[in-house]
């Protein structure tokens, strides 16, 4: 009996040890979990475009580190979504250029990516309202 009491005890014991080894870990330990750490926001500004009624304003912001350009969108008065997507091939000739335009109904931005002197121009299409960017396929209208 005493043999086995010894046995009970020290597989708890091991079973707690082990519970709040991990509750330490996931409290104070930075490597256990997700813990948001410093980030900063591409901070280059490359081109700006108003929407004709003033309410939205259309960005190309740049990444100094990665050299990556992303698509921002803000409402005058809110807050700013930066919009994920590989707008422009990372190796070429020269620095992307790129065009903004708006729609006249101020839901639709235009993007004009010149990455290669303008012999071949990628297009996107920003629908402010449904949040949506895509790529616009000249021969077949869109992708």
């Amino acid at each position: 009996m005493k043999k086995s009491h010894a046995t009970a005890f020290i597989i708890i014991a091991a079973l707690l040890g082990f519970v709040f080894g991990r509750l330490d870990v996931f409290n104070f330990d930075d490597s256990f979990g997700y813990k948001r750490g410093e980030y900063r926001l591409p901070q280059s500004s490359i081109i700006q475009e108003s929407s004709p009624n003033g309410i939205f304003t259309a960005e190309i912001i740049m990444d100094e580190g990665s050299q990556a350009y992303f698509f921002a969108i803000q409402k005058n008065c809110g807050s700013k979504l930066i919009i994920d997507a590989d707008l422009a091939p990372s190796v070429g000739y020269h620095h992307p250029g790129f065009k903004l335009s708006w729609n006249e109904r101020n839901d639709k931005v235009y993007i004009t990516v010149d990455h290669d002197f303008g012999d071949t121009n990628i297009e996107y299409v920003f629908d402010v309202e449904k949040q949506i960017l895509s790529r616009i396929d000249k021969t077949h209208n869109k992708l």
